[in-house]
């Protein structure tokens, strides 16, 4: 985990990167303090 101006996770198994927090866009990922993030529509 990278916590910084961003954030940034990453999935490791076996050494190996597997799975990371980052999108296609700078809106997309975890939350950050000047980026929205991805959220669930369904929580109100």
């Amino acid at each position: 985990m990278h916590l910084g101006n961003g954030a940034i996770l990453c999935a490791i198994h076996n050494g190996i990167s597997v799975d990371t927090s980052m999108g296609f866009t700078p809106a997309v990922g975890v939350m950050m303090e000047t980026r929205s993030g991805d959220h669930d529509p369904t929580i109100p």
